[in-house]
């Protein structure tokens, strides 16, 4: 693969161009950035500091498989999602670009979980599974995720399938899984299971992105993916549910299969109302340490809007349409939420 040529730089100096055209190719080449979890204790922090937003309360995380076969993810990779979670049935740092393998994987020697394997109709190995409780504050809840596999074309109506499940139990809930649970992560509008044999080039080929033959994304290492799905479920508030979010290899433990979750794509809000690109934020955050607070700089019109800041637990702090500062925080993570008539903005924000 031949690398891309640096954008031309003016006006510069001989020092800082010397340093510009010596990391321009690292800089290039690390467009998407992967982040191994080195314990089970990080990966189970990803839910809390990643994973949740709106007004969902999560407790009891749990994670199970190889640490390294999750991990976080920011910047472009190509499917739609600049920053969020991975899981994998192998490595998550196997799933950085360029798509320079037809097999890439690893084998982590591990067990599978018995309700992917249901869904895989075969034996599943190198479970990656995180789950726990989470009590929402309305009455939907709904995660954004992208499925991709290093066995597309391969792999697709042979005798191995990896497959993944967001599995969903609770007050109400009556599935075929564990505890009663449904799966979540069906086609839109339908039962089906997504998985390598049910989307690909010749089956709800709608929802599927080939990248093999010729390669369209170098960003990651998959040979295929989906498109940016969204899994939804209607809930009673304040009541506790249980969400199993799992990846496996099915039939074998070679290729690797990846599940990207979005950052902040599990929430109680309405997804379709919520813009949850960087570059759409139409404010930043400015922070005064000395006394706590925050205030928010609006970078363009937006015409009338309240502003709502949750804490880390989803608890509603403070709502207001005029003041545009918040003092007196106590020290943690807040989510600050816009709503516009041109829609609803949420950014995560430290005060230290």
């Amino acid at each position: 693969m031949t690398t891309k040529t640096p954008v031309p730089v003016h006006r510069i100096t001989l020092f800082c161009l010397i340093i510009y055209l010596h990391f321009a190719p690292q800089l290039n080449a690390q467009t998407l950035v992967i982040t191994e979890n080195t314990s089970t204790e990080e990966a189970m922090q990803m839910v809390h500091s990643m994973l949740v937003s709106g007004g969902i309360q999560v407790e009891n995380v749990q994670f199970s498989g190889y640490p390294q076969s999750s991990g976080t993810f920011y910047g472009e990779a190509g499917i739609g999602l600049t920053s969020g979670l991975l899981l994998t049935s192998g490595k998550a740092g196997l799933a950085a670009g360029p798509n320079n393998s037809t097999g890439a994987g690893r084998n982590n020697n591990i067990g599978g979980d018995a309700d992917l394997s249901i869904l895989a109709d075969d034996d599943t190995y190198d479970a990656s599974v995180l789950d726990f409780d989470f009590i929402p504050a309305t009455d939907h809840i709904s995660i954004t995720f992208v499925f991709a596999s290093e066995e597309y074309p391969e792999g697709v109506n042979a005798n191995w399938n990896d497959a993944f499940g967001i599995f969903l139990s609770g007050p109400g809930i009556e599935g075929p899984f564990t505890n009663g649970a449904i799966n979540l992560a069906v086609l839109p509008g339908t039962s089906i299971p997504i998985s390598v044999n049910t989307v690909n080039s010749d089956s709800n080929a709608v929802f599927f992105i080939s990248n093999t033959n010729p390669v369209v994304n170098n960003n990651i290492q998959y040979d295929g993916y989906t498109v940016v799905l969204t899994a939804e479920a209607n809930v009673t508030p304040l009541l506790t549910y249980h969400m199993k979010i799992a990846i496996a290899d099915g039939g074998d433990r070679v290729y690797d299969s990846g599940l990207w979750l979005m950052e902040d794509g599990f929430t109680d809000y309405f997804t379709t109302h919520v813009d949850k690109q960087m570059s759409a934020f139409p404010f930043v955050i400015l922070q005064q340490k000395a006394s706590r607070s925050i205030e928010v700089r609006m970078t363009e019109t937006v015409g009338q809007f309240e502003l709502h800041l949750f804490d880390v637990t989803g608890r509603k702090i403070r709502s207001q349409s005029g003041n545009l500062r918040f003092t007196g925080l106590q020290q943690g993570l807040y989510t600050l939420v816009l709503e516009s008539r041109h829609g609803t903005f949420a950014k995560k924000v430290m005060v230290n």
